[in-house]
């Protein structure tokens, strides 16, 4: 008969495991917990049964996985240029019980790996603007982004100028202004001017 891995972890206190006078399972003081019993020694002193033989465990026993490890830095072998490979982990073992007698292997992963660190990455330059000006001297430009990836996790943000300008070429000369024409104009005459002789033939302005 095959044991289930989560067969005794029904019984959550020691009085509900010894009570059920299960023969597969056992209050196992070392975790404190209801388990089958610790890699398949059901003679082991850790172990305590409510009764009086402990049977023999030739049957299948799936294997369970202990509880995860703290997360720890940890590195990751990565060929993108944008990460460093530092990361976040933690991982856990399918020793709760082991897998014996035929029994299955646990499911699912043994390590997790998170925050791994990312360096930024450009994003392609976008399209050179309009001229800012239609005449004499103008300049276009063309900006790109750091976030093809964006820095994360104490990754490097990118190195350079996020904005390219250059100055805009066949682009006429701005017409110079012509002052405006005026014409001459006489302004009012002045007064006379004293005669300049006192007799005989004079004139006066």
């Amino acid at each position: 008969m095959r044991i289930p891995s989560q067969h005794c972890g029904r019984h959550v206190s020691k009085h509900s495991c010894l009570s059920a006078m299960d023969p597969y399972c056992g209050w196992y003081e070392l975790h404190d917990r209801c388990t089958t019993a610790p890699d398949g020694d059901s003679s082991s002193q850790l172990w305590i049964q409510n009764r009086l033989k402990k049977p023999d465990l030739t049957g299948p026993i799936d294997g369970g996985w202990s509880s995860w490890s703290e997360w720890h830095t940890c590195s990751k072998n990565t060929e993108r240029s944008d990460e460093d490979g530092n990361c976040l982990c933690r991982s856990r073992s399918c020793i709760n019980p082991a897998p014996r007698n035929g029994g299955q292997d646990c499911q699912g992963i043994p390590t997790e790996v998170t925050n791994c660190t990312v360096n930024g990455g450009w994003t392609e330059w976008s399209a050179w603007s309009a001229c800012s000006e239609s005449c004499g001297v103008a300049v276009k430009t063309r900006k790109r982004t750091c976030s093809n990836p964006k820095p994360a996790f104490g990754g490097r943000t990118c190195v350079g100028q996020d904005r390219d300008d250059m100055y805009c070429t066949n682009i006429p000369p701005c017409p110079v202004p012509k002052p405006p024409t005026i014409d001459g104009a006489w302004g009012q005459w002045s007064v006379w001017s004293e005669c300049t002789a006192k007799c005989g033939t004079g004139f006066r302005l």
